[in-house]
């Protein structure tokens, strides 16, 4: 698998990750919920070959909505994983998930009207092997916004950074 379709898997699960709690927290307007929801997933470790990792365990999280006194709708969701673990497909070696995300959404009254739809996401996730292997970080920065111009909502601004780096590489 090339690293680009790595970053894309990857991207694709924490940003997934990120909609659903986002999703989640907005239902319970105006007040604070904490969450644990399961987790399943599948990541792809690059620094050891590739190896695809299917992932499960739990994720705690808390969020807080909130509509301000000119009526725009805020909502802030931390989550971090519990218990992750996997299996390499490949190796069979054992992998542990750590890591977590921050979500801010903030949606400008009136927003059928133009007003912006702001959504700003900061994730972690480590992908830790067993014994002497290289661990893998990732780091992915993902905002945009968007209004709505002539009944049709349009992208004003997209920012994505994603990083990924191997650690723990035994010395040759």
């Amino acid at each position: 698998m090339s690293l680009k379709r790595a970053r894309f898997v990857v991207c694709r699960s924490i940003t997934g990750l990120a909609v659903a709690v986002a999703l989640g927290a907005a239902a319970y307007a105006d007040d604070f919920v904490s969450y644990r929801i399961p987790f399943s997933g599948m990541m792809v470790d690059t620094c050891n070959g590739g190896e695809k990792v299917a992932l499960n365990g739990e994720i705690h999280g808390a969020g807080r909505t909130f509509t301000d006194e000119a009526g725009n709708l805020h909502v802030l969701a931390v989550s971090a994983f519990n218990d992750v673990t996997g299996v390499g497909a490949t190796s069979g070696l054992f992998y542990h998930a750590t890591g977590g995300q921050e979500i801010n959404v903030n949606q400008a009254a009136p927003a059928d009207q133009g007003a912006p739809f702001e959504f700003t996401q900061i994730a972690e996730v480590n992908l830790i092997t067993q014994g002497a292997l290289p661990n893998l970080r990732v780091h992915l920065t993902f905002k945009y916004t968007l209004v709505v111009i002539g009944g049709v909502p349009v992208m004003t601004a997209n920012v994505l950074d994603y990083t990924a780096v191997c650690e723990g590489a035994p010395a040759n």
